[in-house]
């Protein structure tokens, strides 16, 4: 008695035409690498055989000789073909990552009060005007989204189509809008061009920083994030102590006390998970501030608390975003003390910050 044996039908998936050019990429790229090597090979062997016969060796032949001399110059010609082919590989690459564009399709979407379609691409050649004669814009990544400490950047760009009655797009609102979450952008107007019974209005944007209102980490805060964290802090209280200062008048005059921090302490004080998934860490930094000459004490205490509280909302990167700040203790030196006007305060805070785990 004989039985058939069970056959197992394996799943296969067939790669995207973005999967595809990425594989294009890197095999391009690895044989850009391995022709870079057969060139330094062959360079290092006609070098060796030039350097063999300057020291007397008669060995090696003249056929020797020609023949490095060709090999090199071979694998510097593969070289150069091998990287035309990944700079070529490079421009057909389609993207479909589209992380970046979507973070700005809200901020587009409240710029026209919802009233014009929003579509994110990563194909450049899908950005076309409808058929109806509406408006329509799309967001084009043509390249995919750098990721650092929870802070995004690459460019995207805008492409609008409008019918005659519809305002250009407004570049000034844009970056209004980016500014008020915080981003950091460089905007580049392409300009206006006609698309069938259509405008075309496009405009680029180099995202600099830009980040989800929950910072996404790939890892928990290190020692060197918290530390780049209270350095910025650092230098945000001796900025808000600067006073300007007169060069002396007089040859030898005592040059005027200028405004520096230092930073003392810094430490993680808790990182907890919660229930939503967020992760809240505290930290606790301590600086030793001396306030510019002029600067009289309740002013300087006053501007040291808001360059604190300023803080809330902003990104630390690596470690999150900021959702409350505040001064601990900003403690003066001894009035007493002959040298007081020369002594440092003691300036303690206390930052709150959220990320989510990748």
């Amino acid at each position: 008695m004989s039985t058939n044996p069970s056959k197992t039908k394996m799943k296969t998936t067939t790669p995207t035409a973005a999967e595809l050019s990425r594989m294009a990429v890197t095999e391009a790229r690895e044989r850009f690498a391995i022709r870079q090597e057969a060139d330094r090979q062959a360079r290092e062997t006609a070098e060796e055989l030039v350097a063999r016969l300057v020291r007397g060796d008669d060995t090696p032949t003249a056929a020797d000789l020609s023949l490095a001399d060709y090999a090199a110059k071979r694998t510097g010609l593969l070289v150069k073909a091998a990287e035309a082919k990944v700079k070529a590989a490079e421009r057909a690459q389609l993207n479909d990552d589209t992380e970046l564009a979507e973070l700005f399709r809200p901020i587009l979407a409240d710029v026209y009060g919802g009233r014009v379609p929003v579509v994110v691409t990563g194909i450049p050649a899908e950005a076309k005007p409808g058929n109806d004669g509406d408006p329509l814009l799309f967001i084009v990544q043509p390249k995919p989204t750098h990721t650092a400490g929870g802070v995004l950047s690459g460019m995207v760009e805008l492409v609008f189509f409008r019918p005659d009655l519809f305002a250009p797009l407004d570049v000034g609102k844009v970056e209004q809008q980016c500014w008020a979450l915080g981003y950091t952008v460089q905007p580049h107007q392409l300009g206006t061009s006609p698309a069938g019974k259509m405008h075309r209005d496009g405009l680029r944007l180099t995202v600099h920083r830009a980040s989800y209102p929950v910072p996404i980490l790939s890892a928990a805060p290190s020692g060197d994030a918290v530390r780049d964290f209270a350095l910025t802090v650092n230098g945000d209280l001796q900025q808000s102590v600067r006073t300007a200062s007169k060069p002396p008048a007089i040859t030898g005059e005592p040059v005027a006390r200028r405004a520096s921090s230092k930073l003392t302490g810094r430490r993680v004080v808790s990182s907890v998970p919660g229930d939503d998934g967020e992760v809240r860490v505290t930290v606790e930094t301590t600086h030793e501030v001396t306030p510019g000459a002029g600067l009289p004490d309740g002013y300087a205490n006053e501007r040291l608390r808001q360059a604190v509280g300023q803080m809330d909302g902003q990104v630390a990167d690596g470690v999150g975003r900021v959702v409350a700040a505040g001064a601990l203790s900003i403690t003066m030196p001894d009035l007493a003390r002959p040298d007081f006007a020369q002594q440092a305060w003691t300036v303690r805070t206390r930052f709150i910050l959220t990320y989510r785990p990748h």
